[in-house]
């Protein structure tokens, strides 16, 4: 009996099995939550205007889990439309890092793959739509007990929330960019992945009132101006 080539066989099945359903890991996806702490301090390190930090947490949680590379690539765009190159710098080190970790990765998990190994008989890109996102918003602690009608009230906030002119770039940015990758990508298994985006989910729930207001109050907000000049000429 080959007891470590047995044992690496089971590892690698238990790892399918863990991808494809979430409640075999302590939780759900990526042990839930104590690992997904990480997005929840790379949100707030941002918001908080410290960008070190918001790196480091935003790699952190990329070696953890790579659903956390839509993340790094946004902020990364965010620091060079920004103009903040050691950032970017910073962003590109990471990325190549993990460029070597995720290569070995490969490497060992294709040495342990059999031709009788089960696999996925649908693609990724599924286009589960406008009922997948929904089903992944909804995946977020105690949103996973409301009836579909009380949920209702949650999506009526979650979209009046994006009229608000405070939400931070980041929390904007990462919202829009999953929701749509989530109505293209995704198979009916993987709506845990609602975990990835629930520490930021609470982030821009906490703007619906702001939201709400300035849709239906037809106010604008009002912005400081800045320049010198603009401010003679309005003299």
């Amino acid at each position: 009996m080959d007891f470590i080539g047995d044992l690496n066989r089971i590892a690698v099945r238990l790892a399918i099995d863990a991808e494809q359903h979430g409640w075999l890991t302590v939780g759900t996806d990526d042990s839930v939550n104590r690992r997904d702490a990480r997005t929840d301090r790379r949100y707030v390190a941002y918001a908080n205007g410290k960008r070190t930090e918001g790196v480091l947490w935003g790699l952190a949680a990329l070696f953890v889990r790579e659903l956390a590379a839509p993340y790094c690539m946004l902020a990364t765009f965010i620091a060079a439309r920004e103009k903040r190159w050691r950032e970017v710098a910073a962003w590109f080190a990471g990325a190549a890092v993990y460029g070597v970790f995720f290569a070995l990765h490969v490497s060992r998990v294709i040495q342990h793959i059999r031709p009788d190994d089960p696999v996925h008989a649908n693609s990724w890109i599924h286009l589960g739509g406008l009922p997948f996102l929904l089903q992944v918003w909804r995946t977020n602690g105690l949103f996973m007990l409301l009836p579909p009608p009380a949920f209702a009230f949650v999506v009526v906030a979650v979209i009046t929330s994006w009229w608000s002119s405070r939400i931070p770039v980041h929390a904007r940015g990462t919202v829009a960019a999953y929701s749509i990758c989530f109505l293209i990508v995704g198979l009916p298994f993987n709506t845990y992945w609602g975990f990835v985006l629930a520490p930021v989910m609470g982030i821009w729930l906490s703007y619906a009132y702001d939201g709400f207001h300035q849709l239906f109050s037809g106010r604008r907000p009002r912005r400081e101006v800045e320049d010198p000049g603009m401010i003679r000429a309005a003299v």
